[in-house]
C-alpha cells in the first residue's frame, strides 16, 4: 500500500465529508490517442517486465501494447490518498514566516468549514492554497477501490451521483451527459457566471475546478481520456 496527495477544492470537500463523493475524474496525461482502446496491464510495465501487483496502475492503448502504457498517478486498488485542501494557520505563524510544514501540528483551519472561529486578528489574513497543506495536517484520507480510463463524456448517471452531484429532476429521468455538458458551458462562458443557488448547482460547482487546473485539455467538447478514481473515506 502507497499514499499519495491529491488536490480537492472546497466544494468537493464540502461532498467528500458528507459522504455523496466517492469517485473523482482526472485528466490522463499524456492522453491516448483519439480511436485508442484502454488496456488495464496486470503484469507488465512499459518495456513488457513483469511488475506483481501493480494491477490497475499501468494502462496502454491496446492490448499487449507495452510501448503505449501510462502509470496512473493515483495508484491502485488498496493505495491510499490523503487530501490537501485550502487552509490557513494563525496570524503568528505567517507573521513570524514558518512553512506549514514546521506548524507542529498547531491549529489550523480548513476553509471548506466556513468562517474561522474566535476573533479575526487570531487566523491568517490569507488562505494557504492545497497544495502547501502538508501531510501532518490532512483530515481526509481515501482508500482507492477501482481505478479505470474512460472519456470525459461517457459519464453515467451513477457516475454523476458517485462525484457527489444529485440531479434535482432525476426522477424524470434527466440525462447526465447533457446536464454536465450544459453546466460546463455555463462555466466556460466570459465572465465565469453564477449557478442557480440550488443544491445540485452548488456542488457541479466542483467543475470549475477542472477548468482552473486544466484550461487547455478539459472542456467538455474536448472529450478528453480521464482517470476515473473511486474510493471509499478511510481512517486518517
Amino acid at each position: 500500500m502507497k499514499e499519495r496527495p491529491i488536490l480537492f477544492s472546497v466544494p468537493m470537500v464540502l461532498a467528500l465529508l458528507d459522504g455523496s463523493k466517492t469517485q473523482t475524474r482526472r485528466v490522463v496525461k499524456p492522453q491516448f490517442a483519439a480511436d485508442a482502446i484502454p488496456a488495464e496491464m496486470g503484469a507488465t510495465n512499459e518495456q513488457g517486465h513483469q511488475i506483481s501487483g501493480h494491477s490497475g496502475m499501468w494502462w496502454c492503448d491496446a492490448e499487449g501494447n507495452h510501448e503505449k502504457a501510462i502509470r496512473c498517478p493515483y495508484g491502485q486498488p488498496g493505495d491510499r490518498l490523503w487530501v490537501r485542501e485550502t487552509f490557513r494557520g494563525c496570524r503568528a505563524y505567517e507573521v513570524q514566516g514558518y512553512p506549514p510544514k514546521d506548524w507542529g501540528n498547531k491549529p489550523i483551519w480548513f476553509e471548506a468549514d466556513g468562517t474561522p472561529p474566535g476573533r479575526p486578528e487570531q487566523w491568517a489574513l490569507r488562505s494557504r492554497p492545497s497544495i502547501h497543506m502538508p501531510r501532518w495536517a490532512s483530515r481526509i484520507t481515501l482508500e482507492v477501490t477501482g481505478v479505470r480510463v474512460e472519456r470525459l463524456q461517457d459519464i453515467t448517471r451513477g457516475d454523476a451521483m458517485a462525484e457527489g452531484c444529485p440531479f434535482p429532476n432525476m426522477a424524470q429521468g434527466d440525462d447526465p451527459r447533457k446536464w454536465y455538458a450544459e453546466l460546463w458551458d455555463r462555466l466556460n462562458a466570459k465572465g465565469r457566471p453564477t449557478l442557480p443557488h440550488n443544491t445540485a448547482s452548488k456542488r457541479y460547482a466542483r467543475v470549475k475546478h477542472w477548468l482552473e487546473t486544466h484550461p487547455d485539455t478539459s472542456s467538455w467538447d474536448a472529450n478528453p481520456w480521464v482517470w476515473v478514481v473511486e474510493f471509499r473515506r478511510a481512517p486518517c
